[in-house]
């Protein structure tokens, strides 16, 4: 969202500035690459701490990347390169969109599509929890049977994450190193 954002505020004509006095001064230059007042470099410091930032010498290339892992960055890109540079009055803040790279710091998670779905039916639910609910008692044995049956479709896939899970969990509990193993024997008295 907030690339959005800066990417939008890049495109305002000159004349709605004065609608945006809160908002950070951003331009794009030729060669796309927007540049934001930062004073504090406060938004620079926000972006350092997203979970996917990593130095750009990982994948040899200049300042900070941020992946995502889907095209969902302006201009349908997958991710966001950013640098510092001091200014006469402060600072700025250099960002450009680039297309998904090859190597990836930070992958994809394998269950990625899963949890992005599971996580809007938890929005949606929470969203109809806060919602009055209708009173099941007056529902009749074909309704309860049904609303059961729509429980049970949305409890599946989470009740199939949390078996994965475990088993995971399992392999972690009864995980040994086999070097420190192959070390201890050595070094056991016999």
């Amino acid at each position: 969202m907030l690339a959005w954002y800066l990417d939008a505020l890049a495109d305002l004509p000159e004349e709605e500035w004065e609608n945006y006095s809160h908002a950070p001064r951003v331009t794009r230059g030729d060669d796309g690459v927007l540049t934001v007042e930062d004073p504090g470099r406060k938004l620079s410091n926000f972006l350092m701490g997203v979970p996917t930032a990593h130095a750009g010498a990982a994948r040899g290339e200049d300042g900070i990347l941020i992946d995502d892992h889907s095209p969902g960055m302006p201009g349908a890109m997958s991710g966001l390169r950013f640098s510092t540079e001091p200014s006469k009055d402060s600072h700025v803040l250099k960002l450009s969109f680039v297309p998904k790279s090859s190597n990836q710091v930070f992958q994809q998670m394998d269950h990625h599509k899963e949890l992005v779905r599971l996580s809007v039916a938890l929005r949606e639910a929470s969203a109809a929890a806060s919602q009055p609910q209708d009173d099941i008692a007056g529902r009749s044995p074909e309704g309860l049977l049904a609303l059961r049956g729509d429980l049970e479709a949305k409890l599946k896939p989470l009740h199939a994450l949390e078996l994965e899970d475990m088993e995971r969990l399992q392999v972690l509990a009864n995980w040994h190193d086999p070097e420190s193993a192959v070390e201890r024997a050595r070094i056991a008295p016999h």
